[in-house]
């Protein structure tokens, strides 16, 4: 991570961000209306604990009977470590201001967010309306020894720039906040993902061995095909949640991370606690810091 701003880290105004190409759904600024959230959980409720169809539960499909006189041609299965995990790229081409103006409302929900927990883990002065954001530092370096420099964490605030991924999960690591909530206010997780959050019964192993599985089921290709999408989603959010404890920083896949059990519903409720806590101001641009600046 270190102190040097990512690639994948851009400051709104400087540029607009796309998505590159992904067979997944792309970045969505997440609903933060507490009602739409309350709709989300009650839509999602009637659901099993496991949201992604498994090739066990495909069996009971009610497609038609399929003839086993010729055999499916068998498509080998996307591996695991090839599935993308949601990144920002600077736009090759001209940008028009609907783009600039979608990642500019991330930075502001993500800064909004943060205002709010910085205020939980009493890193906010009311009186002077100041962020204790020295003593975050120190906090996020105790994490991984490098930290986030205090200039860009005070642009978090602003909503002027937007961490990337691994900058999300360390905040939220040095926060004790759970990584899927920042993640969602983030951007990178989106309403979608939700109904595809991976139970603690679904790892990657899990999905590839359901995904060669369902190679050899009669069923219709694009029944195989949506099952296999909606796998390939829970395999990327389990990507996204934790590479280093999957070991995907140092090459192939290794480990078993699981999300903990009603994982999902937790999620939902922290953001709508989230979006239902007035946020303490923006700092100003003159603002100081209480107690001195540590030397990175």
């Amino acid at each position: 991570m270190g102190d040097k701003q990512s690639g994948a880290e851009q400051r709104p105004q400087g540029g607009a961000l796309t998505m590159p190409p992904a067979p997944t759904v792309g970045v969505a600024e997440p609903a933060n209306d507490p009602q739409s959230l309350r709709a989300m959980e009650a839509q999602l409720a009637p659901q099993a604990k496991e949201p992604a169809a498994t090739a066990d539960q495909a069996r009971s499909t009610t497609d038609p009977p399929q003839s086993h006189s010729a055999p499916f041609a068998k498509q080998p299965p996307t591996p695991i470590t090839e599935l993308p995990t949601v990144r920002l790229e600077p736009a090759a081409t001209d940008i028009s201001q609907a783009p600039r103006m979608v990642d500019r409302s991330r930075a502001q929900t993500f800064g909004q967010a943060l205002r709010i927990l910085l205020q939980r883990r009493g890193l906010y002065v009311a009186r002077t309306e100041t962020y204790l954001l020295p003593q975050f530092h120190d906090r996020l370096k105790a994490v991984d020894g490098a930290g986030i420099q205090i200039a860009s964490l005070r642009e978090y605030l602003r909503g002027e720039m937007l961490p990337d991924e691994a900058k999300t999960r360390l905040i939220a690591d040095a926060l004790g906040a759970p990584r899927g909530l920042l993640l969602y206010v983030a951007g990178y997780l989106t309403p979608e993902d939700l109904a595809h959050y991976p139970g603690p019964q679904l790892t990657l192993a899990t999905v590839e061995a359901d995904i060669r599985e369902l190679e050899s089921l009669p069923l219709a290709p694009a029944t195989k095909a949506r099952i296999a999408r909606d796998l390939r989603i829970s395999a990327r959010i389990l990507c996204l949640l934790a590479p280093d404890r999957l070991g995907l920083n140092d090459g192939a896949p290794s480990g078993d991370f699981s999300t903990s059990p009603d994982e999902r519903e937790q999620l939902i409720e922290q953001l709508i606690d989230l979006w239902t806590t007035p946020a303490p101001p923006i700092p100003s641009q003159s603002s100081a810091d209480e107690g001195a600046q540590p030397t990175t």
